[in-house]
Order: C-alpha cells, then sequence, then structure tokens
C-alpha cells in the first residue's frame, strides 16, 4: 500500500481458479486458424502475412476452393496442399495456444471467440472490466445495509433499464459537484462516488497461460448441455495484477482496501447461497471454491452482474429476473419461451456456465482476490 496524499494506492490480484475470458468481439472461423492435433495447439494466422505467403506460392486459387468447400483443418491443407514448411507456417502466426479439452481431431472444429488483445498482441483484461465487477459487489452491499426507493418495475426492458439506472444513482451519484436548480444533488454519474475508484489495466497475461474452452450449460438438475462455442481464456492458478488507486477527498474513507476484500467476502457467500447451490453439482466438478472470489467475464452468468435478488429477497428477485429474462429473450411467434418456467425452476437464469479443463468442469471466471 502506497499514501500519496489523499490517495492510497495497492496491487490488486486476481489468482483464477477456473477458466477466465474477458472476449475482444473477434471471432476466428476455423479457416483462419491452425489446429495441430499432435501439439494440442492452435495457431491465430496473421491474414496479411498469410495471403503474402499465399499469392508468393501460387496458391490464392487452391485456398478459395478450400474456404468455400467447407474447409476441415487449414494446417493440414498448408502442410499437404499447399506444401508449407513448419518453419513457414510458423512465421505467419501471430500467436499459438493451446487447445486443451475444447478441440479434438475426432470433432469438428468450431469458431474461436478470441480474448482481449492490445495494440502489440499481448492478453489482458481492461481495468473497466474489473472496475465493473467491483461496482456491481459495493452496489449490492449498499443495498444490503439501507434500501433506497422503489424496485424499477418497467412495461418493457428498455424502460426498466432506465429506472435501473435512477436506484442506482441514488446509491453512488451522492457528490454534489452537479446541482439541481433547487439545489438537490444531481443524479448524473459525474457525482458518482465510483470516479473515487481507478482501476488500471492488467499487466499482460502471457500466451502460455492462455487455453481454448468450450462453452458447457449445466441445468439445476446437473445435466449439462455442450454449446457450439469456443472460447480464449485465462486458464487456473494464473495470476494477473492491477493497479488500484483510492482518491479519498472523494471516498471519505468510505472505500478502503480492507472493505472491498470484506465487501466481496461477503458477496461471494451471497452468490454461492443464492445462485450456486440452486444447481446439483455435474458429473465430473472440480469442486472450486467461492471464498474470497469474484466471478467475472463472459460466460459468469447474468446473475453476477445485477442486483434483483440483493434488492427484492430470493422469492421476488427470482421473480422479477424471470421476467427480465422473458424480455431479453421473448419465445419465437407461438413456441415456449426458455425462461418461461424459472420460477417452478427455483433459479433464474437456470444455466450455470461451465467449461472443461484437465478432464474436470469449472463454472467460467471465478477469480480469487489478493492486495499486496
Amino acid at each position: 500500500m502506497r499514501n500519496l496524499g489523499h490517495l492510497q494506492q495497492f496491487e490488486m490480484v486476481l489468482r483464477a481458479r477456473s477458466p477466465l475470458f474477458i472476449g475482444s468481439g473477434l471471432t476466428y472461423h476455423k479457416h483462419e486458424y491452425c489446429y495441430q492435433s499432435q501439439k494440442k495447439t492452435v495457431s491465430i494466422i496473421d491474414q496479411d502475412a498469410f495471403f503474402r505467403l499465399l499469392i508468393e506460392r501460387n496458391c490464392i486459387d487452391v485456398y478459395e476452393a478450400f474456404v468455400l468447400n467447407q474447409p476441415k483443418n487449414l494446417y493440414a491443407f498448408l502442410s499437404h496442399e499447399c506444401r508449407f514448411s513448419a518453419e513457414q507456417i510458423e512465421r505467419i502466426t501471430k500467436y499459438q495456444v493451446s487447445a486443451a479439452d475444447a478441440l479434438s481431431e475426432n470433432k469438428p472444429l468450431q469458431e474461436l471467440h478470441a480474448f482481449m488483445r492490445g495494440a502489440n498482441g499481448d492478453a489482458y483484461i481492461p481495468g473497466s472490466s474489473l472496475k465493473g465487477a467491483l461496482r456491481t459487489i459495493l452496489l449490492c452491499d449498499l443495498i444490503s445495509r439501507e434500501k433506497k426507493g422503489s424496485w424499477p418495475k418497467g412495461k418493457n426492458k428498455k424502460e426498466s433499464s432506465l429506472r435501473m439506472g435512477e436506484l442506482e444513482g441514488a446509491y453512488f451519484h451522492t457528490l454534489s459537484l452537479q446541482k439541481k436548480v433547487s439545489g438537490e444533488i444531481k443524479n448524473d454519474p459525474v457525482n458518482s462516488i465510483m470516479r473515487g475508484v481507478s482501476v488500471s489495466d492488467s499487466g499482460v497475461i502471457s500466451d502460455q497461460q492462455m487455453i481454448l474452452c468450450q462453452k458447457i450449460d449445466v441445468c439445476p438438475d446437473g445435466n449439462q448441455n455442450r454449446v457450439n462455442v469456443c472460447r480464449e481464456c485465462v486458464k487456473p492458478r494464473t495470476e494477473i495484477s492491477f493497479t488500484v488507486t483510492l482518491d479519498q477527498s472523494v471516498l471519505k474513507n468510505t472505500i478502503t482496501a480492507n472493505t472491498i476484500l470484506q465487501t466481496i467476502q461477503k458477496y461471494s457467500h451471497f452468490y454461492e447461497e443464492q445462485f450456486d447451490s440452486s444447481f446439483e453439482r455435474p458429473d465430473g466438478d472440480a469442486g472450486i471454491s467461492y471464498e474470497n472470489a469474484i466471478v467475472l467475464g463472459g460466460g459468469s452468468g447474468y446473475f453476477s452482474k445485477t442486483i434483483p435478488y440483493v434488492y427484492l429477497g430470493a422469492e421476488k428477485g427470482l421473480e422479477e429476473t424471470a421476467e427480465i429474462m422473458k424480455w431479453l429473450f421473448p419465445r419465437n411467434s407461438e413456441k415456449t419461451g426458455i425462461h418461461d418456467f424459472d420460477v417452478e425452476t427455483g433459479i433464474s437464469p437456470h444455466m450455470l456456465k461451465y467449461t472443461k479443463y484437465n478432464g474436470a468442469l469449472y463454472p467460467y471466471g471465478v477469480c480469487e482476490v489478493m492486495i499486496r
């Protein structure tokens, strides 16, 4: 911990207990990466260097035919039909990661959802991702201690979203930096106490710490549904470091390093008791702990990013969340919506997002939090 006048600065370290996915929005199709089944690796191809080499070797027409004929394995195509050497394939590779349990030569290749990477190609986690998770946890703690206003019921998801912003403003937008004419504090992000919390982008995550993971939905009864989605993830036991700065001229010691840890511990218990415990353990579950942990990133689910359960309690929170899920995922024509029976099931959303690593099943994005 460093004290710089009214600023307190410390290192926050996340240790991944399960695969962690922070999506960049990029997707690699199966003709854009090389899967080597013997090495169990995937090489992401630099498209500019790749096409220069195709032109040099007069292989453009052959490659177009390969793409149009439902490609199976780019590595086999380049090695056998284009006769690229291993060194040539390496030269057109941007980076390489472990295929882990996600891909095998006996199954069709899938599209890959890429992890967040900087301009230089290094994987990292934006500070905004961690700050967003902390913001939700801090908000839940404030709500559990004091209820302000009424729950924002709306006729549709847009109206409810606007009212939700007003409710959150009652807890966070409490500074007097902008006021209405009447002198009341304005519900404006400029007045948010979270402006006193600054989180840096993480340090670089090496490609050796990255793996591919297939998405697996787990039902409340423990049954598994494999989904045709493959994600680039940070592998378990990887440590990721951030710098957190607290401006106590804004926070007035309402948020400190110790209170953040205490709030995370409290929320981890709430998450496990209210949501995770609603699902039977699937066969092969790794049995990880949620103690002193946050649930972060893509695949971590709606529950970890929202507040209905903590504000309304278990029963009303379930009913409200089920309605929100119906808005977000409406039924098609006269078919039954996928969330129509969430209340009867006893939990909403009614799927826990899992993946497989080293033969065991892990929920996405569970990270132990440490302060150094």
